[in-house]
């Protein structure tokens, strides 16, 4: 009679070995879903700061042409 031909039984995982090739599997899509989340966290971010960003740019554009409007007045005058 032959011996069967079965696969050997793969020797049982430890915990440490199951949870590294879990890891392995899981870790490149968790990463790839981590970098979306926070990229899209970002750009909202960005998105609610950008008026008030482009609000102060634009006061601090109108305080330096008041000012240079100011002293090329005061230039003259002298």
């Amino acid at each position: 009679m032959q011996p069967s031909a079965e696969p050997p039984v793969p020797s049982p995982l430890t915990q440490d070995a199951l949870v590294a090739a879990v890891m392995e599997r899981l870790l490149p899509n968790l990463e790839h879903q981590v970098q979306n989340a926070l990229r899209q966290s970002l750009q909202a971010q960005l998105e609610l700061l950008l008026p008030a960003v482009m609000a102060d740019l634009e006061n601090a554009v109108r305080s330096a042409v008041r000012e240079a409007t100011a002293h090329s007045r005061d230039a003259n005058h002298s």
